[in-house]
């Protein structure tokens, strides 16, 4: 990445959990050459009320993705199990419900979830594509607050695109109507790292009357390298997101792993921001989402809070000023 680094000043508007006490000086956002130099945290809080693992059919089920829409968070858990919160006061967060998704299962990790960009008629919410991770697909899911059902299973050709347990993909709706694809491990690399270029896809996404779509290569829109140089045990991508022509991931794992935040701008092929929060949060970053358009949300594993960023621009807007 080449940029500069702003020291930004914040202010804790909240407890700070033990062993993460910081000097908010510290806190660096890294912005690329075009953009617009200003970007700034105005303040960062830590939430609580959102339960990350939880015991569920007697089973401890690991925090993975989250997606918002409105004023509801909906907090997924592996093996498909969806916590719906009120988060409309970030100071008292609401439990609603929990269930299982339609999609259910041991092979369903539950990461990376996200929105379609449209809610159907007669429906309270759009429908929520889910990222199964282990089980290669997405599930695509019609959720509400008490409930899901599946609507379709989205795969792709692993021949074509690869896959195992040493590689799959971040999968996500974008809310341009296409899927965005990232690997998680680098493919055709032969060091263990996996130090070297990351491959990303924008795919498009079959009608959802369709029950089971396999994404073959015709389907691709767009190939693209994404983030090159950062190996698997430096980067770890965990939580992706798509608004506005930008791909939002957190990145990381827990202990001395680093753990930042990277948006990629989908035009200039840039990344456009990076924001080092391994000083904010010691636990694994698991997903992301934006909320009130000036901030964004970080959900974890392993932990009983969340992080929430506020900046003093609407970040959705943050790789457009490139244009």
């Amino acid at each position: 990445m080449r940029g500069f680094y702003i020291l930004i000043m914040a202010l804790c508007v909240s407890a700070c959990s033990a062993g993460m006490d910081i000097d908010v000086n510290d806190i660096v956002v890294e912005e690329a050459d075009s953009i617009d130099k200003g970007i700034k945290i105005i303040s960062y809080q830590r939430v609580y009320g959102m339960e990350s693992n939880i015991d569920y059919e007697g089973i401890i089920r690991s925090g993975q993705g989250c997606a918002i829409y409105n004023n509801f968070l909906f907090r997924l858990h592996d093996g498909g199990v969806c916590s719906v919160y009120d988060i409309s006061d970030l100071n008292y967060i609401q439990f609603i419900a929990r269930y299982k998704l339609g999609s259910f299962s041991s092979s369903n990790h539950a990461g990376p979830a996200q929105f379609a960009p449209n809610v159907e008629k007669g429906y309270d919410f759009p429908l929520l594509y889910v990222n199964g991770g282990y089980d290669h697909c997405m599930h695509v899911e019609r959720v509400s607050l008490t409930g899901a059902e599946k609507v379709q299973t989205i795969k792709y050709d692993t021949d074509f695109f690869g896959g195992g347990s040493s590689m799959y993909y971040a999968m996500v709706i974008g809310d341009d109507g296409y899927i965005y694809m990232v690997q998680t491990r680098v493919k055709n690399n032969s060091d263990p790292k996996g130090v070297g270029t990351s491959i990303g896809y924008k795919v498009k996404c079959p009608p959802d009357s369709i029950k089971e779509y396999v994404i073959s290569k015709e389907d691709i829109v767009e190939e693209f390298e994404y983030w090159d140089g950062y190996g698997y045990n430096v980067y770890v991508p965990q939580g992706l997101k798509h608004h506005n022509g930008t791909l939002m991931a957190v990145v990381g794992m827990s202990g001395n792993y680093n753990r930042v935040i990277r948006f990629y701008d989908c035009v200039s092929k840039k990344q456009s921001l990076y924001i080092d929060i391994k000083g904010l949060i010691s636990y694994e970053p698991e997903d992301l989402d934006i909320y009130d358009k000036n901030k964004l949300l970080i959900v974890g594993n392993n932990t009983v809070e969340a992080l929430v960023l506020e900046f003093n621009k609407d970040i959705t807007q943050i790789s457009q000023s490139s244009r």
